[in-house]
């Protein structure tokens, strides 16, 4: 009797030991439903900090992707207001990933600092684009404009400055744009394997550089033994973000003149990806990079007319 009193608790013991095992392994295991249903861009923005892997011979490459209020003479600032109470409208910003520096435990660590961001990534290009936030719009009477410059780890300037004219005002009908500015090719190429820092700023104040408005990032370029395809995804997933935001906005420009020109059939993704899909992954792809909770803020950006930058001479912006 004894025997069989032990042998049923020790069945009922294990019962309930296959049942607590079967109930954690169903709770950490996402339902093969909802992977499927999950949108696999944002699946890769979520685990962003993972394709983390910077350092430079000077340390963490930290920077700073938003740029502070401008003061003294600026530009007319032309920001989109925030429909939630106590969120500030978007200054000068930079499409790049960033994450906590005191987050990263793969980069030396500097002094505690509560901005202190690590701001960098991937291209394959030798002439890549940047894209930024621009809440600055200029009148004819104007004389503001932006300057951009390329440093390598040693601090040697490698590019520029070039300079930059704001987006007029009637160009952009007096709203914030996204702004992309490709490296000309009269300048030196990015070497693969090499980092650098790059700053772009909007010059209200020559002399006191200070009260600029101004980003900073880093930027380093990466060899590919394949001829890279023109699908965003590729690169989003290698962590190559400066060419996925290039990549993306070129797939969505591709869709929207599609919807009303007669295109021969393409392998390209930008022409077999459904528009609300792309439309989808470049409001989350703003919403990650700029940090934003407001939907109705993402959605206005998302769809803030877009310009390029085309350098011009200092003497002609003055």
């Amino acid at each position: 009797m004894f025997q069989n009193w032990s042998s049923t608790i020790n069945w009922s013991f294990k019962a309930i030991v296959s049942f607590i095992l079967a109930l954690i392994f169903f709770i950490s295991c996402p339902s093969p439903v909802l992977a499927q249903n999950k949108n696999p861009f944002q699946v890769v923005l979520e685990g962003i900090q993972s394709l983390f892997a910077p350092r430079t011979t000077k340390g963490a490459p930290v920077g700073r992707v938003r740029g502070g209020a401008g003061r003294g003479r600026c530009p007319t600032l032309a920001s989109l207001e925030s429909n939630e109470p106590g969120i500030d409208a978007l200054p000068l910003s930079a499409l790049v990933p960033t994450i906590s520096n005191r987050l990263n435990r793969d980069v030396e660590q500097l002094a505690k600092s509560v901005s202190s961001e690590i701001v960098w990534s991937k291209t394959t290009e030798a002439y890549p684009s940047f894209w930024f936030y621009i809440p600055y719009v200029y009148e004819e009477s104007e004389l503001e404009y932006a300057k951009f410059v390329i440093l390598d780890e040693d601090k040697h300037i490698v590019t520029g400055p070039i300079f930059f004219q704001l987006p007029d005002k009637t160009v952009v009908a007096g709203k914030p744009s996204l702004a992309k500015f490709t490296l000309p090719r009269n300048e030196k190429p990015l070497v693969i394997g090499k980092q650098y820092n790059w700053y772009f700023s909007i010059v209200c104040n020559e002399r006191k550089p200070s009260r600029n408005p101004s980003v900073t990032g880093w930027i380093q370029r990466v060899g590919l033994r394949i001829l890279a395809p023109k699908d965003y995804m590729y690169y989003a997933k290698q962590g190559i973000w400066y060419d996925t935001v290039t990549r993306l906005a070129e797939s969505r420009l591709a869709t929207t003149q599609a919807q009303t020109e007669i295109l021969f059939p393409s392998t390209e993704k930008s022409l077999i990806t459904p528009q609300s899909e792309i439309e989808e992954d470049w409001e989350a792809l703003l919403k990650s990079f700029l940090k934003l909770s407001d939907e109705q803020l993402s959605y206005e950006i998302a769809n803030a007319p877009m310009v390029e930058l085309s350098p011009v001479l200092k003497g002609e912006v003055q």
